[in-house]
């Protein structure tokens, strides 16, 4: 089974919804996060090699939305884990030229692609 982390602080749900019934290249699909997230952080101990993850970059913080998606990623890269990774923000690929965790997660081939909205065709799409 493989398992697909939504990792997004307003629109988990909308994009579990939307990714439910959907099972990558044929493979049960476990949805283990079904709602929003105020931090991506804890799930990187659930998270193994092969998983998919979802990974909105910002994240409520204590004044200000703060760019969480990147720590998460300084962490995965430090675990030496290996996954299929999808950024999901209005950025785009721009992010990998604001964030450096980013750009080493897209040279090493984790980052597969960016979905600049929350919508689950166009995540499969990136997927399949």
């Amino acid at each position: 089974m493989i398992n697909c982390w939504i990792l997004d602080d307003q629109y988990g749900e909308r994009i579990y919804n939307s990714l439910k019934d959907w099972d990558y290249m044929n493979y049960p699909t476990s949805y283990p996060i079904k709602r929003n997230v105020t931090s991506p952080l804890p799930y990187l101990k659930k998270i193994k090699n092969g998983d998919i993850i979802l990974l909105d970059n910002y994240f409520p913080g204590e004044k200000r939305e703060e760019p969480m998606g990147d720590a998460f990623l300084e962490e995965y890269l430090h675990k030496g884990l290996k996954c299929k990774i999808i950024c999901i923000s209005d950025y785009g690929e721009r992010l990998t030229e604001q964030y450096g965790n980013r750009y080493e997660a897209r040279l090493q081939g984790d980052i597969i692609g960016y979905a600049p909205n929350k919508e689950g065709e166009k995540i499969k799409g990136i997927i399949a």
